[in-house]
């Protein structure tokens, strides 16, 4: 805990403009000639599953922002030598713009917030406003918008970023613990003549809940999962069987909360499938795992298990404080995130010999 006073802190925030002034931020980093991005993506297909591959740098390679969402490690480089001020937090680590969305609390509450933190881990707070603030310029030319607009969706999301720091600084510790940004907070700030759609997009994803996503990728007679090869393939397909992460189970049940593991507990693993995630994620291991409540097979929960790797940014900042990359996103998750998933967890997966 921090027991510096507000004003005094304010102070030695204003003195990190002298290591890093804001016009110092106008430096692109790394210069294009000094290197390779392909050799880093080359690098990184090394620890992932060769099949999926071509997925995703078909992927990337279908657009500018499609390069970046998959280039977290690139940019990361690139921002190594451009001025930082020294403060320090709890990074995304991939803060672009479709890794925000809207989402469920626990409570059923709809929220607005960064949905993935595959790459969380300490580092400077201008990385994830820069990889944010790219990110838009990229979306908004896309989207065939005028130089001026995309510099104009830029700048107001950065001013609106440096409001809302200011307001959290004038916030009590307990507010700013639980503070989180609900839907209608969003709606607010879109112009009237776009709210209508706004709101219908969100009264859409309220009316979502588990039994259609559910329903979506299973199949109704029996409980298993929808093959749709090479996006999603059943473990067996993968020369494995359900025996074979059953261990996970017991490993992620002790993650977990007291509450928790008994809610767990009432359902029963019945089948788990491959499925291929985002951009970033193509090529790591991901599961989701079909569970039904063990008195009613028509109670059906998914999970969803992805492999953790080391995070893009431990090059350069320095390994995480966790052994364990699936616990580390957990921990990210959990201080970046107002509403976390009440089963979020961590688990090792021993027949890959990664976690």
């Amino acid at each position: 805990m921090d027991p510096t006073p507000i004003a005094d802190r304010r102070a030695a925030g204003r003195a990190c403009r002298d290591q890093a002034p804001l016009a110092s931020h106008a430096d692109p980093g790394c210069a294009p000639e000094t290197r390779d991005p392909i050799a880093f993506l080359e690098e990184q297909a090394t620890s992932r599953q060769d099949d999926l591959i071509a997925i995703r740098h078909g992927r990337m390679a279908a657009n500018p922002f499609g390069f970046l969402r998959g280039a977290a490690l690139v940019q990361a480089h690139d921002l190594v030598p451009t001025p930082t001020s020294g403060l320090f937090v709890q990074l995304c680590g991939d803060a672009h713009i479709r890794n925000f969305g809207k989402f469920a609390t626990p409570e059923r509450n709809v929220v607005f917030s960064i949905n993935d933190f595959d790459e969380t881990l300490p580092g400077p707070f201008e990385w994830d406003v820069k990889r944010l603030a790219a990110s838009l310029q990229l979306v908004a030319q896309q989207n065939g918008l005028s130089p001026k607009k995309c510099d104009e969706a830029v700048l107001t999301t950065l001013r609106s970023y440096r409001e809302r720091m200011a307001a959290y600084a004038a916030m009590s510790t307990l507010d700013l613990w639980y503070d989180h940004t609900a839907l209608d907070d969003v709606i607010r700030h879109f112009e009237p003549r776009d709210r209508e759609r706004v709101e219908r997009d969100a009264a859409k994803a309220s009316r979502k809940d588990q039994r259609k996503a559910v329903a979506r990728y299973t199949h109704d007679e029996h409980p298993q999962f929808v093959d749709d090869p090479p996006l999603v393939v059943h473990l067996e397909d993968m020369g494995h069987s359900l025996d074979d992460v059953i261990h996970m189970l017991d490993d992620y049940h002790d993650s977990l909360r007291d509450d928790r593991r008994l809610l767990v507990d009432r359902y029963e693993l019945m089948d788990v499938a491959h499925r291929v995630g985002g951009v970033g994620s193509v090529g790591t291991r991901c599961w989701i795992a079909l569970m039904a409540a063990s008195d009613r097979e028509e109670d059906r929960l998914i999970l969803q298990v992805k492999e953790a790797q080391p995070s893009v940014l431990e090059r350069y900042v320095g390994e995480s404080a966790f052994d364990h990359p699936g616990r580390r996103v957990v921990a990210g998750q959990r201080l970046c995130q107002g509403a976390t998933d009440i089963f979020l967890g961590w688990c090792e997966n021993s027949w890959s010999g990664r976690t």
